[in-house]
């Protein structure tokens, strides 16, 4: 049994956070460091980094909404569970975002259910908010992506070009990105190439273009490991480790994006997931087969892949545009989409 020690609060917390799934004790999730330990068991189930740190920050929002209504994370029921839903489309979170951290809280329940630790899970009848099948993502055109290459690679800072390079020519997710390790780059069959970690913890080597490359070794500037983009300011730039945090980069692409003089409501709407659905979009509209975009994606589903490029697809050949054209007073209206 775990050693307890009593607090002012009448309630005992144990003096260490338990070593083994077998030790973790329910009845002590209202103890920080109990309740880290349980979410630390769990989120170990998920290969992948990236799910890790997002159903942990996902959790640990029920946990705070729990806390500040009194409701303990061990005795949960359905209603508690619909009020933070509930919460969080009055906040105006998207519905994409309430399915995952209703998907996340099922989970965790789930989880210790099987381990016998909890009896229920009050997340698994929850209502979810219906997703749309469609990407909700902007995308950038061939010239916004080049005008955007253009200013970064003029920049005297090599790692915005590093950064906005390899999002936008392999539409790999940032998170891959701020994993990749300088001693993942590598050459094969004559290919400069950089391995990466998808989801689920399935590796691949992706090409990286020979000027890119390049932009690399001089960011680089002979340093032989560690992260390709770095944090340099660890307080503001860091999640931990001296890896760059996601949250920079986004800052860091608007800005940019603002710098080079792209539209304002292509600037609002800019993050990393956009070069990704313009890396498909931009290729698909260069003619490369759907098969070809989907592994440089790493799409297990082609029906993802074409997702993106249908719905750009469909906004390019829309009738709307004809009859702009038709009904127009000055018929000055040119049928088609600005930016190509």
């Amino acid at each position: 049994m775990t050693d307890l020690v009593p607090v002012v609060t009448g309630r005992v917390v144990p003096a260490a956070p338990p070593a083994s799934v077998r030790d973790v004790d329910a009845g002590f999730w209202h103890d920080p460091a109990a309740r880290d330990a349980a979410v630390w068991f769990w989120v170990q189930s998920f290969g992948s980094a990236h799910t890790r740190d997002a159903y942990r920050r996902d959790v640990g929002g029920w946990f705070a909404y729990c806390d500040a209504r009194g409701v303990p994370v061990d005795d949960a029921r359905r209603n508690d569970v619909d009020g933070w839903r509930d919460e969080l489309a009055a906040a105006g979170l998207a519905a994409a975002t309430i399915h995952r951290r209703l998907a996340a809280v099922s989970s965790f329940y789930a989880y210790w259910v099987d381990e016998d630790v909890v009896e229920r899970n009050p997340a698994a009848n929850v209502r979810r908010p219906p997703r749309s099948r469609e990407p909700t993502s902007i995308t950038l055109t061939a010239r916004q992506a080049r005008q955007l290459l253009g200013y970064v690679d003029g920049l005297a800072d090599t790692r915005p070009t590093v950064i906005v390079r390899l999002l936008a020519e392999t539409g790999m997710r940032v998170g891959e990105l701020l994993g990749a390790r300088v001693e993942d780059l590598a050459m094969d069959d004559g290919h400069h190439i950089l391995r990466i970690t998808r989801k689920g913890g399935r590796g691949q080597a992706l090409p990286v273009a020979p000027t890119t490359r390049h932009r690399i070794t001089l960011h680089l500037a002979g340093r032989t490991e560690g992260y390709i983009v770095q944090a340099r300011r660890p307080r503001r730039e860091s999640a931990s480790g001296g890896k760059l945090d996601r949250w920079y980069v986004w800052d860091l692409l608007r800005r940019v994006a603002r710098e080079a003089g792209l539209p304002d409501e292509v600037v609002g709407s800019l993050h990393p997931h956009v070069f990704r659905a313009s890396c498909a979009t931009i290729a698909a509209a260069a003619g490369e087969p759907l098969v070809e975009i989907q592994r440089l994606l790493g799409h297990a589903d082609p029906r993802t892949t074409d997702g993106y490029i249908g719905r750009t697809r469909g906004l390019a050949a829309s009738p709307a545009y004809h009859v702009a054209a038709l009904i127009a007073p000055d018929q000055a209206d040119t049928p088609g989409p600005e930016g190509t």
